[in-house]
């Protein structure tokens, strides 16, 4: 039975980061995963994607592998060094490239169905934003930013 819905479920609470340096496939993403009820944060490249990770609370990261610069198996590999409490899901034409840090591979192409109900499924084992790792780095976070500021 799936757990899809067509309607928007805005009370999972789930904060995603999408990271894919195609933007047509980035905006889609985005677009179908807010329509689905999660709360998304899309952004072009892995540079981006470790900055805005550092600075914010996240619950899964879903990526490409292919990429210029920092690809989806470098972020997986610096996610996981951070938490390995934390899902990091490839979505890719080239599955075979995928190292041994993600939580799961999914082929292009697929269908919002089965993307949602695997996103689902990965995340129905941890609360929203909410894990003692995620509260651990809200503080750290609280804390160098005072720092930072002299406070």
């Amino acid at each position: 039975m799936p757990v899809y819905s067509n309607e928007k479920r805005g009370s999972t609470n789930y904060k995603i980061l999408v990271v894919d340096d195609n933007n047509a496939h980035l905006q889609l993403m985005e677009t179908w995963l807010n329509e689905s009820g999660f709360s998304v944060v899309a952004v072009h490249d892995g540079y981006e994607a470790i900055g805005i990770f550092q600075k914010d609370l996240f619950d899964l990261v879903l990526t490409n592998i292919c990429r210029p610069g920092i690809n989806g198996n470098i972020l997986a590999q610096f996610v996981h060094a951070f938490s390995k409490e934390i899902p990091v899901i490839a979505v890719t034409a080239s599955p075979y490239l995928a190292g041994p840090d993600f939580d799961l591979v999914l082929s292009k192409p697929y269908e919002l169905e089965g993307l949602v109900n695997s996103l689902q499924y990965v995340l129905q084992k941890i609360p929203p934003a909410s894990s003692n790792l995620n509260s651990n780095k809200h503080k750290l976070l609280h804390q160098l930013q005072e720092f930072e500021h002299g406070h």
